[in-house]
């Protein structure tokens, strides 16, 4: 009995392929319904595609979709990636010194403040994803390097954040 129940009962990924279905006419192009599903392959079916609906929790949506997902109430509504507040940190970082206008520039005078104020509040509150988003960074090259360095540069109080940190 219990058998025939689970077998009524559809994965989350079968749910979701047959919400894609009815709504993919509703959609502006094949280029937004295409995104839709590729939004959910690559951050959401390994982890619950499998998994009957059934048995879904609220903490395995959460655990999912809160990180990385917001939704816009538009029209049907519209996913959006947020950015993880420790890489969005490391992003202020580079473009501050990228900033077309110059690295003394109001707009990158506004980057680093940015990513100051996210670097006090997660070297507190989250200082394993920020040690963790400054290597990646770091890692990913000498240009990336380079920038995330020069930046705390004209920041020291951010610079003794992310050194403690990284040390910890």
């Amino acid at each position: 009995m219990a058998e025939k129940r689970l077998a009524r009962v559809p994965t989350f990924r079968q749910a979701a392929e047959k919400t894609f279905q009815a709504n993919r006419p509703r959609w502006r192009s094949a280029k937004v319904a295409a995104n839709w599903m590729q939004q959910m392959e690559r951050h959401v079916f390994d982890r619950l595609g499998d998994m009957p609906v059934d048995r879904i929790g609220r903490e395995h949506v959460l655990s999912v979709l809160s990180p990385i997902w917001a939704v816009s109430l538009y029209r049907s509504g519209v996913l959006v990636q947020v950015p993880r507040p420790e890489r969005f940190a490391m992003h202020k970082l580079i473009v501050a010194e990228r900033c077309r206008a110059g690295p003394d520039s109001l707009k990158a005078a506004k980057d680093r403040a940015q990513a100051d104020f996210l670097i006090a509040a997660l070297a507190e509150l989250r200082p394993d994803e920020l040690r963790l988003a400054h290597d990646e960074a770091v890692a990913r090259g000498p240009g990336w390097r380079d920038r995330i360095e020069a930046s705390p540069d004209r920041l020291p109080a951010a610079r003794e954040r992310l050194l403690e940190t990284a040390g910890g």
